[in-house]
């Protein structure tokens, strides 16, 4: 995911301070250069599914969606970087952050 700030610092190498004080992220890190070269790749050709994973499974036989739920959720608040988000200032590679989110606010897994 990819998002534009338009109201944050927009000197690169300074984390933008009016995201840092929001209480729903947990933490703000400058990307890697291989974070880096992924992030220019997804913004120069969005359409490209170069460097997009994506596992589909099917679940045969009596599901407990609570359980499998709740499963996903642990997992998800454990891992940090299951809440990570790419954030740019105007899609400037060099002005880019990893955003960790301090909590899962999605909607729930399918039924």
């Amino acid at each position: 995911m990819t998002a534009n700030l338009t109201s944050a610092s927009k000197t690169p190498g300074k984390t933008p301070g009016k995201l840092a004080a929001k209480p729903a992220v947990a933490d703000i890190y400058p990307l890697t250069s291989l974070q880096k070269g992924l992030l220019f790749h997804a913004l120069y050709e969005p359409e490209s599914a170069a460097y997009f994973e994506q596992l589909c499974v099917r679940l045969d036989g009596a599901l407990n969606h609570g359980a499998f739920e709740e499963a996903w959720r642990r997992l998800i608040d454990r891992h940090g970087i299951l809440r990570s988000a790419f954030v740019t200032l105007a899609s400037v590679i060099e002005a880019a952050w990893a955003i960790v989110l301090s909590r899962y606010a999605g909607a729930g897994l399918p039924h």
